[in-house]
């Protein structure tokens, strides 16, 4: 019996490591599948249940997000800044996860995607994502919203 349960905790414990790749890290999503690039410059629901729903009256709508606004800014050190302003439309609070990735000015990565957020939005609310690159040449950027995991 203690050989089935520590067997059994061993494939729990592979299962759960097999699960934290997230893709690849930069320009080419794993899950596009004709390896397109990414828009730069654009911000990305990837998660169909944020991207299409039914509102209360049974009509389709779009999406659950609207994107308010987007700038880069330079920092106080030079880096550039992103902001993103995140609108939850839906009447339910959504907690979700953000990423972003830096490119240079011609298009090239410069930094790696970074570790994905948690931002919580209320009912109707809005929030404000941010980041700042780590990399001096990032200009341009590309940023996936998903429900929190």
């Amino acid at each position: 019996m203690k050989m089935f349960v520590k067997g059994g905790l061993a494939l729990a414990l592979m299962a759960t490591l097999s699960g934290c790749n997230e893709g690849t890290e930069g320009g080419v999503r794993i899950d596009n599948q004709n390896q397109i690039r990414p828009a730069l410059n654009s911000v990305r629901v990837v998660d169909p249940t944020l991207a299409h729903y039914k509102n209360r009256s049974g009509t389709k709508v779009a999406s659950a997000l609207d994107i308010e606004n987007v700038t880069v800014s330079p920092s106080e050190t030079g880096f550039s800044r992103l902001s993103v302003e995140i609108r939850n439309k839906v009447d339910v609070p959504l907690m979700l996860e953000v990423r972003s990735s830096w490119y240079d000015a011609s298009g090239a990565p410069s930094d790696a995607a970074q570790s994905w957020s948690r931002v919580n939005l209320p009912p109707q609310g809005v929030t404000v994502y941010k980041t700042v690159s780590t990399n001096m040449t990032s200009r341009q950027y590309y940023v996936e919203i998903r429900q929190a995991r």
